[in-house]
This record gives C-alpha cells, structure tokens and sequence, in this order.
C-alpha cells in the first residue's frame, strides 16, 4: 500500500488541501495512518470512501 501526504492527495483528487482536511474533520474519508497532526492516505481507500458517500447522497436525493 502506498500512501500520500495530504498535498499529494489533494493534487490526485484534484482538491485543495484546505479540502482534504475539511473532509477529515467532517469524516467523510479517514487517513490510513494518522501520527499527531500528520495523516497518510491510502487513495484507492479514499476513492472508496468518497463513491460510497456519492451513493448515499444520491439515494438521499431521490427520496426527497
């Protein structure tokens, strides 16, 4: 497994990484290893994290 620092990840999704950490704090993805105030991710994981996420507020949307 490789891991990305957060600017590294940020340029791979295409996001600042104001962003990455703003998802963090909210939850909506998770580092693979977190050390102090340092996080490493797994993007394939993260990937996973933001499609299921995707699939739920789409089925939200539709139930409204």
């Amino acid at each position: 497994m490789q891991t990305l620092n957060q600017t590294r990840l940020g340029i791979e999704l295409g996001v600042s990484t104001a962003t990455i950490s703003d998802w963090v704090k909210k939850g909506i993805i998770t580092p693979s290893i977190r050390e102090g105030y340092i996080y490493r991710f797994d993007l394939d994981q993260v990937r996973q994290q933001l499609a299921e996420r995707a699939k739920l507020n789409a089925t939200t949307d539709q139930n409204q």
